[in-house]
């Protein structure tokens, strides 16, 4: 099943014709959004594959409605040439009884979609806007961890005007929410998989948009890294494939979901689980006075988005020492290094922690003249205890610190381990206090 854009009227069209799903209209309100592929073959009303179907989605609504954990459920029915394999996924804020519902309508839908005078589909994807179930012959799908097997895309309207900079803004705001919500659906809640989201602007900021929802979403069975990959996947691909003013969008696949809406309400249930504000979005904070509350305000929401961003999981520090070439693990590292030392020059554009093209304004001014954070708070250097890691992934200290790392890792015994400890003590302590920085009492000692 190839990839498929849905507009209207469960229209579909191929997803790599990008460019001509932009001149079509917005999605119609009707569900299901069906997608059909024969070329896995056809089958007949009445025939064998039609019970077997019937008989596998009535079985998956009972699946998903009885794990209330997962409101998932995959399966099974049949040998060839009438085999069917199934996925019924349902939106993870659910209840069981609306799990329940909507695979009501995935069993009476399935047989009548995706029909034509050579015979039904039996490779079929249907979406609502509270289940995605996925039937085929083939249960290649089931085993992968991406949805390299097909997914449906669909656009909600191109209604965003104002200009090309309001568009660009309205983008980066998609982006940033999309980017946070997978983080938490990952690493906040990996036995569901799922998240949802919101980001609050205002009028005077975001003419044009105001409240941006967003959902993020796995199948449970997923573990929570391939879950993270396919949902970066998606999300890399989001404006190759969408059009840069569209309202809303989605992608639905039967290992991972992602979605996002401009609205008035949200189009999930209870509240949203990532709350980013518009307010904070305005990079003139990054060059305020450090002890100004919306400096303090500000890192806050930097560090959200960062968190959002980890690659290999650690962070970019941008502080005006650290310029993006080191990073840590723990967050709380960065915050320090931030009030202690302020941002890096004119990282308006956030390169480092997951975006593009953003230019700095203007009226901007840097810190340069502000004095440091520990000056009058009463310390001085990296006082969180976490070691530093350079942006190319090694120890910053040297490389003899990373053959004594090396060599921890072949101990053979405990006695051995903890004298491999101990040199790498060694190895980061100053020879003494307000020791010229690089002599080690390692480095003496050899």
């Amino acid at each position: 099943m190839q990839p498929r854009c849905t507009l209207i009227h469960a229209v579909a069209v191929v997803a790599a014709a990008a460019a001509a799903a932009l001149l079509l209209p917005p999605l119609a309100a009707g569900q299901p959004w069906p997608t059909c592929d024969t070329s896995a073959g056809t089958y007949k009303a009445g025939s064998a594959y039609e019970s077997n179907l019937r008989d596998l989605a009535a079985a998956l609504r009972a699946d998903a409605a009885a794990s209330p954990s997962a409101l998932f459920a995959t399966g099974n029915r049949g040998g060839a040439p009438d085999a069917v394999y199934g996925l019924l996924l349902c939106r993870g804020d659910l209840s069981v009884s609306d799990c329940f519902d909507c695979g009501t309508r995935v069993l009476a839908d399935v047989g009548r979609v995706c029909g034509g005078r050579h015979g039904r589909a039996k490779d079929v994807a249907l979406v609502y806007n509270q289940c995605y179930a996925r039937f085929s012959n083939k249960g290649d799908f089931l085993a992968a961890t991406d949805n390299a097997g097909g997914e449906t895309l669909l656009i909600s309207g191109t209604n965003i005007t104002g200009g090309a900079g309001v568009v660009a803004a309205y983008d980066r705001a998609v982006t940033e929410l999309l980017a946070a919500t997978v983080r938490y659906a990952v690493e906040e809640n990996p036995a569901r998989l799922f998240a949802t989201g919101q980001r609050v602007g205002d009028d005077a900021r975001d003419p044009g948009f105001r409240n941006i929802y967003s959902m993020a979403q796995c199948s449970p069975d997923l573990p929570p890294a391939s879950c993270r990959r396919c949902l970066d996947g998606v999300l890399a691909r989001w404006w190759q494939v969408f059009p840069l003013n569209g309202e809303g969008a989605r992608v639905a696949g039967a290992r991972c979901y992602l979605r996002s809406e401009l609205g008035v309400g949200p189009f999930y249930t209870g509240a949203p689980m990532v709350v980013l504000r518009a307010d904070k979005m305005d990079r003139q904070w990054m060059y305020a006075d450090r002890r100004s509350k919306e400096f303090i305000d500000g890192v806050h929401y930097f560090l959200r988005v960062a968190e959002a961003n980890r690659q290999r999981g650690f962070i970019c520090c941008p502080c005006n020492k650290c310029k993006n070439q080191k990073e840590y693990s723990a967050s709380r590292t960065i915050h320090f290094h931030l009030f202690e030392s302020g941002f890096m020059p004119s990282y308006n554009c956030w390169t480092s922690h997951g975006e593009q093209g953003v230019e700095m304004e203007e009226d901007e001014v840097e810190d340069d003249n502000i004095p440091d954070f520990a000056q009058y708070v009463g310390f001085e250097g990296n006082q969180t205890g976490e070691e530093e890691i350079a942006a190319d992934g090694n120890d910053v200290a040297d490389d003899l610190g990373q053959m004594l790392q090396d060599a921890r890792g072949d101990c053979e015994s405990e006695k051995e381990a903890h004298k491999l400890d101990k040199m790498l003590e060694d190895h980061r302590t100053s020879l003494y206090p307000g020791c010229e920085q690089g002599h080690k009492k390692l480095d003496t000692t050899l």
